[in-house]
């Protein structure tokens, strides 16, 4: 039964992966192609648009793992349940002075590190300022911009979703 469920899980581990690194190379076109340059709103030291990528079912505390991992400053997209979200990731809430930044950094606050993206992508879109700050190796907030985006105009947009969406069935998503 244990390595039934072990199968069960590290099957489940692969087919997100596998859709990650879809959602990852659609994202990349989009970017190659043009469709995204109005989106990238967040640069680093650098110069760079550091780019995060997740999937609204992966837990919270990955997506924030991730932007601490290139230091915080991130465009992050989001592929969920109601479509493509954009967020800002910003390292330090300076950035933001007159903002109204929902404070959730305290991590005794958070009973459950296991919370989905998407849920916390639906508080964001509730809250009046649309930003906060969480928990992680460096201050950081989230910032959601828009709700749902396109990978391109209409029917490229079109297109790529359904290829993502081809792409998704093929490894049994």
């Amino acid at each position: 039964m244990k390595n039934e469920l072990r199968k069960s899980q590290s099957g489940q581990l692969f087919d997100r992966a596998a859709r990650l690194c879809v959602f990852q190379s659609t994202v990349s076109e989009s970017i190659s192609d043009g469709y995204l340059d109005n989106m990238l709103t967040v640069r680093d030291d650098n110069g760079d648009y550091p780019i995060v990528c997740a999937l609204g079912e992966e837990p919270l505390g990955l997506l924030i793992e991730r932007c601490d991992a290139i230091g915080g400053d991130a465009n992050v997209f989001v592929h969920g349940a109601k479509g493509v979200s954009f967020l800002s990731s910003r390292s330090g809430s300076s950035q933001l002075p007159d903002a109204k930044i929902v404070d959730l950094a305290d991590p005794e606050e958070w009973q459950n590190g296991d919370a989905a993206i998407d849920l916390f992508l639906e508080y964001l879109a509730l809250s009046e300022s649309k930003i906060a700050e969480v928990p992680g190796s460096l201050p950081c907030t989230l910032d959601l911009y828009n709700e749902e985006i396109q990978l391109g105009p209409g029917e490229e947009n079109e297109k790529l979703t359904k290829k993502l969406g081809k792409m998704e069935a093929l490894i049994g998503a």
